[in-house]
């Protein structure tokens, strides 16, 4: 006799993958007592995993709104992060030098 097959919502798999965290069970016994396949409960476990070992500067473009100003004669350059983080630079910008710069503060603001 087969089993039926159940599909999980991402909140439901994260819920029952929190459940294992707490537990001092083996893989084994808390699949017994939740009624899941082991094989299933490794799965997660492994994609977890590789999910969090994904570099952090995976990161989605975010919109950049370039405002000229009359104040100021000298080039500048103000970033505004969604974390509330302000970065102002003033006067000419060597590109490089804010890759990494930005790169240091998104890795902070984290």
């Amino acid at each position: 006799m087969s089993r039926s097959r159940t599909v999980r919502s991402p909140e439901e798999i994260s819920s029952i993958l929190q459940q294992f965290d707490e537990s001092d069970l083996s893989v084994a016994a808390f699949c017994r007592e939740v009624e899941l396949a082991s094989s299933t409960l490794h799965l997660w476990l492994r994609k977890r995993a590789e999910s969090e070992e994904r570099p952090r500067s995976t990161r989605a473009f975010q919109r950049l709104e370039i405002i000229p100003s009359a104040h100021s004669p000298s080039p500048s350059l103000e970033l505004s992060l969604p974390s509330g983080i302000t970065l102002r630079v003033h006067g000419l910008v060597d590109f490089d030098q804010l890759e990494l710069v930005l790169e240091t503060v998104l890795a902070c603001s984290d």
